[in-house]
């Protein structure tokens, strides 16, 4: 089923700004001794709520349930790995209800655009499409030979 409005010119622009939680810590055993189950971090929980608020305003009537580009760009301390913040950006634009389900997503861009000073805000901006926000190039890239 096509999403409301979803026409090439279906494109969200979202930033949001504060301390980023790697994919790293995520997830945690359950401290239950015999436990073995797998929950998410406080941390993480409060990271998702606020990315996913902050976006909610933007959500569209229908989420985007068919395939989409997603293009993330960040600005991250030194010692944080860009590519850790993919799947919680994804994460937060299934719970603000922008997507219906990343496994829709056709095209990923991720693009450090810069690097701040230990101890300041990281920014993260996205731009979500259902019509093709770039072309793919190289192998494996979805094109037929």
């Amino acid at each position: 089923m096509k999403s409301a409005g979803s026409t090439p010119s279906n494109v969200m622009k979202l930033v949001w700004t504060g301390k980023a939680v790697s994919k790293n810590r995520m997830h945690v055993v359950h401290p239950h001794q015999n436990s073995r189950r797998i929950i998410q971090t406080t941390e993480y929980r409060t990271y998702l709520e606020s990315m996913s608020t902050s976006w909610l305003r933007f959500r569209p009537k229908w989420p985007i349930d068919e395939p989409f580009d997603v293009m993330i760009e960040v600005i991250v301390g030194p010692r944080m790995d860009p590519q850790n913040v993919v799947d919680p950006v994804l994460d937060a634009l299934e719970k603000a209800m922008i997507v219906t389900n990343d496994r829709w997503v056709r095209n990923l861009l991720l693009r450090k655009i810069g690097v701040h000073k230990q101890g300041d805000d990281d920014v993260i901006g996205v731009v979500v499409s259902t019509a093709p926000l770039f072309v793919p190039q190289g192998k494996g890239a979805g094109g037929t030979a």
